[in-house]
């Protein structure tokens, strides 16, 4: 998979991913920013928590109201992020770019989750495991889109989450 290197491919890739995982993208962005480190501690731990508990049989469907609409902030805020600092125009199109594919990807992300998790057997263990594949699968997009290759971020700080080589 060829990495991402524009920064509207990764605004739109970023929020594609959290519309499937709403905590991830945000996750990523905090990544490379220059925030406090408890807020970028508290975004890794957020992302982790919603990985965990993707997986548990009595959690709502991301495309229930409440969820969906948080997706959908949460996308358009991730691409917006992405594409800072080039002007109103760029800015409002980030929203809308992020906005739209946070919302689509949430209901493809459904969709193919729904069909894994029934060529799995169904039930909670198939969906389970749907869930781990759909995760992965998320991930390699980060990895595409350039975010979980910089060992650094944008201010030269170490990530806590680079595995040594």
């Amino acid at each position: 998979m060829a990495r991402a290197t524009g920064s509207w491919s990764r605004a739109a890739a970023l929020a594609a991913i959290t519309g499937s995982r709403t905590a991830l993208g945000p996750a990523l962005v905090a990544r490379r920013k220059v925030r406090p480190a408890w807020l970028r501690a508290a975004a890794y731990l957020a992302a982790a928590a919603e990985l965990i508990g993707d997986k548990l049989p009595r959690v709502p469907n991301r495309t229930a109201p409440a969820g969906l609409a948080l997706r959908i902030v949460s996308g358009a805020g991730v691409a917006r992020a992405i594409v800072r600092g080039r002007g109103r125009a760029a800015a409002a199109a980030a929203l809308v770019v992020g906005a739209a594919a946070a919302f689509a990807t949430a209901f493809v992300g459904l969709r193919l989750r729904r069909r894994l998790t029934r060529r799995l057997g169904g039930g909670p263990v198939a969906n389970a495991f749907a869930g781990a594949i759909e995760d992965a699968a998320l991930l390699a997009i980060a990895w595409g889109a350039g975010e979980l290759c910089s060992p650094r971020t944008s201010a030269g700080v170490r990530d806590p989450l680079r595995v040594p080589t």
